[in-house]
């Protein structure tokens, strides 16, 4: 692993490891030294905490509930957060749960210790940097792409709210409605 980071680095290219399996887990262990040392470096987690709560268990989820990974997982992002460790919002849709449930991370990430408006920002502003795309979305400001949400409740008061949107914009077109989806236009 550390001969390909050292590679991408060397080109300038951003890095980021999956790690799923206790196996993966260890490889990119995350204990209190990483943990210090990524807040230093200004890296960013994406702990991907619905994974281990799939709304049917398969043997895949199975075998890594048995593992001890999904705690593991709560150990190594309570750490990350306790050291100030930079969270981007990731949920590994489509293992175990459908795409577009994705919103289902917030109450996750504020379990493990995130205020809700941290968990907002790990899915907007922390996520766009994580990916280098931070003059590009992320933020609602001039020149950047219009992707917004608006929903009925408050979602510094409740952030399960934020599973139940209203309206969506998408690059400055509106998609949804009314919670409902819109035909494409064109």
């Amino acid at each position: 692993m550390q001969a390909a980071i050292d590679a991408a680095h060397m080109r300038g290219v951003r890095v980021t490891t999956h790690a799923y399996a206790t196996s993966a887990i260890a490889d990119a262990v995350l204990d209190e030294k990483t943990a210090i040392e990524m807040a230093r470096r200004g890296t960013f987690l994406s702990p991907t905490l619905m994974v281990y709560q799939p709304p049917r268990s398969d043997a895949r989820t199975a075998a890594a509930a048995a593992s001890g990974a999904p705690q593991m997982s709560d150990r190594a992002i309570r750490l990350a957060i306790r050291h100030g460790v930079r969270i981007a919002f990731g949920t590994d849709v489509g293992v175990g749960w459908p795409h577009g449930s994705n919103a289902r991370e917030f109450p996750l990430l504020v379990a493990a210790g995130l205020t809700p408006m941290q968990a907002i920002a790990a899915a907007t502003t922390s996520a766009a940097e994580s990916l280098g795309l931070a003059n590009e979305v992320g933020r609602i400001a001039p020149g950047r792409v219009a992707d917004l949400v608006a929903l009925e409740a408050d979602p510094l008061a409740d952030v399960a709210a934020l599973q139940r949107v209203d309206f969506v914009m998408k690059s400055g077109r509106i998609a949804r409605r009314d919670g409902r989806m819109l035909p494409a236009e064109r």
